[in-house]
């Protein structure tokens, strides 16, 4: 045991030496994850600990560390060895603080493998997992060995970059007790941004930032963001066996001395990664990495023994973003193979630490590597190595497994399902009853700089939209209006807020800001670093969008709200559903048909739906399919001021699709089909027989009786778009629908 202890004291205490291959690009780049192994189970019970077999370890080759150093230094070595216990003891108060986050189970966390955006019969599949997870922070070094420094300021939003290191390893067995698998993810590094950090007081030597709730004997904020990324790494690892989910992957590429064409085409293939459109690579920026892929193949034979294990990291990494199961294995394989040495000096690591070290095995190891001590050099390369390996082995086998959905997710779907819920609040306001898009779902060709449009409906008032565009050809703000028929039967007219699309940095959208004064809305979705047992999907708040507070003449005063929220979901086979509800102050197209037909001017109407729409839409952004199934109810004051009066259709589904298609993606036949079952609770006798009158041109008429209707008919619509120069259409008719739209370029 004595000889186990030193010789750890040589791994834990060796120099670190500059690392010779460079790697550059991003630390996190985000991917969505299909479960590779298809869904087997419903969902984890985590436990997490700090790791005692290391903690025992670490705490007693540092006291034979510190007791030679003492027996020469005296006052000073016994000075260091409080400060090496300390810092160990700090060890009982994480745990104490994540047995503070655990429920009455002893969980940390309980995950669901699959998520509320993902469209899926969650009774299928019941069966549970457990998984355990052992950590062990690190003070944060640079790669030269040296101590990370902490922030000293904040950045413009006031999040400061705190570095932290962790030890992390952990398994994961099923419900019987049976071992899945394991891993020992090794000693995992990074920064990460919060605002939970005060800066240090100074001390002679050196200092850390501390929690803002914690006193200066507490835990670091370091070792506390240290624990939830090791948290956040194994959730990743264990979801890419058994979950969906968005995630993170190192994507660097090294540099090869020996492929001097590499020097030039390096920068513009990180930009591809760092500029792609989607979660996964598109059919472009997969033609653009290729020509990278093609370079490397041509010319590993050049490779020396030091550096064909960067071209192996290399090709392992750009295949798997490539979603080619077979190369980006053979070649994780091969780089395994390559660094074979540093695994097997790290499979000894784990075994000291662990105790499981025989005296014939230390013998034996040193040897075969000349040393047991790990130097930086093997600590990056198995580093490099693991920071790929998850994604390299089950990235492409997931993308393989649920290419459909894949291709679906591959959008922002922020922006898809805020521009949903903005679209389709404007139809129901505007009382249109087909998916128009004021803000589009697919980009304007050229480079406009404002679009003026009108919507028209066979007796009905026009609607005006004004569009226009920042210098990246992205909308900049939308403006629509609609003249209408206030309470007391006036004309008076109903206008949109300006609905402003924000974009990040990186040009991207981010969220919907809707343009009210004191009252502006903001939909804006960031996170960082919050408590130790957080995990964050992006997905789980981008598929989750809304629309309020849009109008200047409706809204907030006199209880007249419109809004809508939304949740996107996607099946497996790619179809998207948008399930919701939103809440107006006008009647819907349907509604307006029957009161229009009758004279009746509804006063202080008020219109609340739920409702479910199944979609499919082409490359082009636009819908083929559209089956909106739903209630609706519509309440309002009597036209003769006699009670309050109501139309309730518990059963409302409209449903369109393309029977073909233009060059552009659009319509040129649609078949349009409703169904409509409801009741009346009117103090009026209404007349069905001019109602919907263009609807039933084709087909049935609508049966009614006294407190009751019953529509369903089918159509079949002619459509038509005529388009300018640029590819933009500027005339459109579906239907009972024309519209128009001029550009200015």
């Amino acid at each position: 045991m004595k000889k186990n202890l030193l010789l750890l004291i040589s791994v834990l205490m060796i120099p670190a030496m500059g690392f010779s291959q460079s790697f550059k690009g991003k630390e996190k780049l985000s991917f969505f994850q299909a479960p590779s192994e298809q869904i087997k189970f419903s969902n984890a019970n985590v436990f997490l600990s700090t790791d005692k077999a290391l903690q025992d370890a670490k705490r007693e080759a540092s006291k034979a560390k510190v007791s030679k150093f003492g027996s020469k230094f005296g006052n000073l070595g016994s000075k260091l060895s409080c400060a090496v216990n300390k810092g160990i003891d700090k060890l009982d108060v994480m745990n104490e603080l994540i047995h503070s986050v655990k429920d009455e189970e002893g969980r940390f966390a309980v995950w669901d493998f699959v998520p509320a955006y993902i469209k899926y019969d969650k009774n299928e599949v019941k069966e549970t997992v457990s998984v355990e997870i052992f950590v062990l922070p690190e003070s944060p070094k640079t790669d030269m060995g040296t101590d990370e420094r902490m922030p000293t300021k904040p950045d413009d939003e006031g999040y400061y970059l705190v570095p932290w290191s962790v030890n992390c390893r952990y398994q994961v067995t099923s419900a019987r007790g049976e071992m899945l698998f394991e891993d020992n993810l090794g000693l995992i590094s990074g920064k990460t941004k919060t605002k939970n950090y005060t800066l240090p007081k100074p001390v002679k030597l050196g200092s850390i930032g501390v929690a803002k709730k914690g006193e200066e004997d507490g835990l670091a904020i370091c070792d506390e963001i240290a624990v939830n990324e090791a948290y956040k790494r194994v959730h990743k690892e264990v979801y890419s066996r058994y979950g969906f989910g968005q995630f993170t992957v190192p994507t660097k590429l090294g540099n090869i001395k020996e492929i001097k064409e590499l020097k030039k085409l390096t920068k513009p293939t990180l930009a591809i990664f760092q500029a792609k459109k989607g979660l996964l690579l598109n059919k472009d920026e997969k033609a653009k990495l290729k020509k990278y892929i093609d370079l490397v193949e041509r010319n590993i034979s050049k490779c020396s023994d030091k550096t064909r294990w960067v071209a192996y990291h290399n090709l392992a990494l750009s295949y798997a973003w490539m979603e080619d199961v077979n190369k980006s294995q053979d070649y994780l394989k091969k780089y395994r193979t390559e660094i074979d040495a540093t695994f097997g000096k790290m499979a000894v690591f784990n075994k000291l630490v662990k105790h499981e070290l025989s005296k014939e095995e230390r013998v034996a190891a040193k040897q075969k590597y000349g040393t047991l001590a790990i130097g930086s050099k093997d600590f990056k390369k198995y580093g490099n190595y693991k920071d790929i390996e998850t994604f390299v082995n089950f990235y492409p086998k997931g993308a393989k497994s649920y290419p459909a959905l894949l291709h679906t997710i591959n959008r922002n779907l922020s922006q898809f399902v805020d521009y949903y819920a903005h679209n389709d609040l404007l139809c129901q306001l505007f009382q249109i009853d087909f998916p128009f898009q004021f803000l589009p779902l697919q980009d304007f060709k050229g480079l406009p700089k404002t679009m003026k449009g009108q919507i028209v409906k066979e007796g009905s008032e026009p609607i005006d939209f004004d569009v226009k565009f920042d210098s990246k050809r992205r909308i900049k703000k939308l403006e629509a209006s609609q003249i209408g028929i206030d309470d007391d039967g006036s004309k008076d007219k109903i206008v949109s807020r300006d609905i402003k699309p924000v974009y990040g940095d990186d040009g991207k959208y981010k969220y919907m800001e809707v343009n009210a004064g004191w009252f502006a809305e903001y939909y804006g979705k960031t996170t960082s670093y919050t408590k130790i047992n957080s995990v964050y999907d992006p997905l789980v708040g981008y598929t989750k969008g809304g629309a309020a507070n849009i109008t200047k003449k409706i809204g907030f005063w006199g209880d007249k709200i419109s809004s809508e929220d939304v949740q996107l979901k996607v099946d497996l086979d790619g179809i998207i559903y948008f399930t919701g509800k939103s809440i107006l102050p006008r009647a819907n197209a349907i509604f307006k048909e029957l009161l229009d037909a009758n004279g009746f001017v509804p006063k202080n109407p008020k219109t609340t739906t739920q409702f479910e729409t199944i979609a499919k839409i082409n490359d082009e952004g636009v819908f083929t399919e559209w089956n909106w199934n739903g209630s609706t109810q519509t309440h309002m004051a009597g036209s003769k001021g006699v009670g309050q009066q109501k139309i309730d259709a518990e059963k409302m589904v409209r449903n369109m699709k393309f029977s073909s298609v233009d060059d552009y993606g659009n319509p040129v036949k649609m078949n349009y089909a409703l169904n409509v079952n409801g009741k009346l609770s009117m103090n009026e006798r209404l007349s069905f027989g001019s109602f919907m009158k263009w609807a039933f041109l084709a087909g049935q008429g609508p049966r009614v009786s006294s407190d009751k209707f019953d529509i369903n008919t089918k159509m079949n619509w002619d459509c038509e778009f005529v388009y300018d120069a640029q590819g933009n259409w500027t005339e459109m008719k579906v239907g009972p629908y024309k519209a128009t739209r001029s550009f200015k370029y």
